[in-house]
């Protein structure tokens, strides 16, 4: 079978996965990770085959930028920080979605799996009609999250005939 996992752009969402990704290979599946360019080397270092699936990344600017590039505040209360980071994997997912499509049409795995917060994962699984995995390896998934998300895709969901994260 052929994985395709994403992962990046920090390695606090890269090395989660790298257990499943060898567990896997030393079962016999064809692996590819794919990770913004800047992921790459680390992904090679550990002998993992990967594939760039957007530029390079810099997670904490989208998380504390808008999509035009304005500087974000940090909210001071818990769910409204709790929002601001599920908006910031909204953006992610925003920045990765396409490159990740393309890269999953031409290399045509049979599953996709993502971390639990790399969000573009669901949504390329939806394009393409892959079944995927939420591979919950993060800081999990607290409703808020998600919504924060949804809210930051509204529009990209909508694009895909969707009301809600898949």
């Amino acid at each position: 079978m052929k994985v395709l996992i994403l992962a990046g752009p920090s390695y606090g969402l890269t090395f989660p996965v790298v257990p499943t990704a060898w567990a896997l290979r030393a079962a016999g599946h064809e692996i590819l990770v794919a990770v913004p360019e800047n992921a790459l080397a680390a992904l090679a270092a550990i002998g993992l085959a990967a594939a760039a699936a957007a530029p390079p990344l810099d997670i904490n600017a989208i998380m504390m930028t808008d999509r035009s590039g304005a500087r974000l505040a940090l909210p001071g209360d818990e769910a409204g920080r709790v929002a601001h980071i599920g908006a910031g994997f909204g953006k992610l997912a925003a920045a990765t979605v396409e490159s990740l499509t393309s890269l999953a049409r031409d290399w045509q795995p049979d599953l996709l799996i993502g971390a639990a917060l790399l969000l573009a994962a669901g949504l390329t699984a939806r394009r393409l009609g892959l079944p995927w995995v939420r591979h919950a390896v993060d800081m999990g998934n607290p409703p808020l999250l998600d919504e924060g998300a949804a809210a930051e895709l509204a529009g990209e969901l909508a694009a895909d005939g969707l009301t809600g994260l898949p």
